[in-house]
């Protein structure tokens, strides 16, 4: 079974099972990835958001965390921000507009805050996987 079918916004497991191990394709462990973390106060508060992301044969894969209530992967947003026809600040927006859940606004940041830091983090990932892509 694949980890986006269990864990993808809120675990999905059957009633009475527990995960007790993830076994990752020895092909993904050496991709180029990125992880960005970026948080209000410090370093080591919460984040307001978190982005993993690894550039694989198919296009650029994302993570999210801190932005909504749940963790998730978009193969949607994954595709908006992959098609490479669009200039890359469109394509971050695009995928920000179309975002699936409702975007946090709590004690530790505002949606609005939260939305312009992810517009930020997101594209700072594009860019260095991009330009990772090209060999620069």
């Amino acid at each position: 079974m694949a980890i986006g079918d269990i864990l993808n916004g809120v675990p999905r497991l059957p009633r009475g099972e527990l995960l007790v191990q993830i076994v990752t394709d020895k092909a993904y462990v050496d991709l180029p990835y990125v992880t960005v973390k970026k948080t209000k106060m410090e370093y080591i508060d919460y984040p307001i958001v978190r982005i993993c992301a690894l550039r694989a044969s198919d296009g650029i894969r994302t993570a999210f965390s801190g932005v909504s209530a749940i963790p998730f992967r978009s193969h949607r947003i994954e595709q908006v921000l992959n098609d490479t026809s669009v200039p890359l600040e469109q394509r971050v927006d695009n995928a920000i507009r179309m975002w699936p859940v409702p975007i946090l606004d709590d004690i530790l940041s505002s949606a609005a805050y939260r939305t312009f830091v992810l517009q930020g983090a997101l594209t700072e990932v594009m860019e260095k996987l991009e330009l990772d892509r090209r060999g620069t």
